[in-house]
């Protein structure tokens, strides 16, 4: 498992490439990446832009969190999350085993209600709180329909509770477990009937791809999430599972250097959203208006349309209510076309909003240490508004 130590991304990189016994024009050979941009980011005056990480990481064979330092494990013992991590595992392996003499399930209404509160915490950011309860909640759900007569509500509820571990997994870079959350999740939505869980579950696999810069099969993934929620029971839920596919879609393909195909995606989702409005909680998707209007800024900025992005962030509005998480993704976004533009105070003002609305999220996800190593590096003398920034990611 990889710590962060005081290690920055160029660093971890430099040593991967030795171990295979390259050189810096090699690897940018192999990488299909320009061999300044490679050096740059080697020597941390420049931040490695996500598709340039993944083609790197292809080319070292390599999972990019190698490279990244994920999970960031000083820090998560720092804040006693990591201690969370291996109950999570324990529950996600004992799908299988039946009921525990000792577990006295609730009523599965109230357990329903418990899995809402989760969901909806998540979103606000609050991560420990969900992975502090969500193994005794699995084992309660694992209990209920390891009865014959268990009803879909009950197996709609776990496939909802194994979609959040793999919410808490994925944002603190533990992508096995997150995998694997998924795979979970699949099992039981087809249990509990619901035609859509599948496609949603697709969705959440394409962006484990996407990180990787496996974009073709990402979208492999992600033509056939829209394919199976198309075939779905028309409604708003079938709407903001194939709008959201489509954003994702606007990403992969701007992220592999295809922004006609990206503006394609836009445009669809942009039709879904006219028709459906915000809903923000199907799914909790937080499909809608909003989600697209962050999702044409981050598409932007991974074409390196800096200025076009912020311009056009400055046209969006984001609701006081709205999802936290996204919201601070959001912001993370712009610190870093902020720094790629030289804009340090700008950049640094937005991953402070970022912290604000999503502290863990923020803290542990690595736009947010690449884009603070890069205002470091371009300082003679860092503020001291920045270095306590620094401090708290754990730089």
């Amino acid at each position: 498992m990889s710590q962060s130590g005081d290690e920055g991304t160029g660093v971890r990189i430099a040593n991967c490439r030795k171990l295979r016994g390259l050189t810096q024009r090699g690897l940018a050979m192999k990488a299909n990446v320009a061999y300044g941009t490679l050096t740059k980011v080697e020597s941390g005056h420049s931040m490695a832009q996500p598709a340039v990480l993944a083609a790197i990481a292809r080319a070292l064979s390599v999972n990019v969190t190698q490279l990244t330092g994920q999970p960031y494990l000083a820090e998560l013992r720092d804040e006693r999350l990591e201690e969370l991590i291996e109950p999570l595992r324990i529950a996600l392996d004992s799908y299988d085993l039946g009921p525990n003499d000792d577990a006295a399930p609730r009523p599965v209404a109230e357990i329903e209600s418990e899995v809402f509160d989760h969901c909806k915490d998540i979103r606000a950011g609050l991560l420990g709180r969900v992975a502090t309860s969500l193994p005794g909640l699995l084992e309660e759900l694992s209990a209920v329909v390891a009865a014959h007569d268990a009803d879909t509500v009950a197996w709609r509820s776990l496939a909802q509770a194994y979609r959040c571990v793999y919410d808490v997994a994925s944002k603190w870079g533990y992508r096995d477990l997150a995998v694997v959350a998924l795979d979970r999740m699949g099992w039981a939505g087809g249990h509990g009937g619901d035609p859509l869980v599948e496609p949603l579950r697709r969705y959440h696999r394409s962006l484990e791809y996407l990180r990787s810069g496996q974009y073709r099969h990402a979208g492999r993934l992600l033509d056939s999430a829209v394919v199976l929620a198309e075939n779905a029971p028309p409604g708003r839920e079938r709407s903001a599972v194939v709008g959201q596919a489509h954003l994702a879609g606007s990403i992969n393909a701007a992220r592999a250097g295809d922004g006609s195909q990206s503006e394609d995606h836009l445009s669809v989702a942009q039709e879904v959203a006219d028709q459906v409005g915000e809903v923000p909680r199907i799914y909790w998707l937080g499909f809608g208006p909003t989600n697209l209007a962050v999702h044409r800024v981050a598409a932007l900025i991974e074409r390196s349309l800096y200025d076009d992005a912020i311009r056009t962030a400055a046209e969006v509005t984001i609701p006081s209510d709205w999802h936290a998480t996204r919201a601070a993704h959001h912001f993370m976004d712009l610190g870093r076309a902020h720094a790629w533009l030289g804009q340090e105070d700008k950049s640094l003002a937005a991953l402070r909003k970022a912290r604000g609305l999503a502290p863990q999220q923020t803290r542990f996800h690595p736009t947010t240490r690449d884009t603070i190593e890069h205002l470091l590096e371009t300082r003679r003398r860092a503020p001291e508004s920045l270095a306590n920034y620094a401090r708290w990611v754990g730089m």
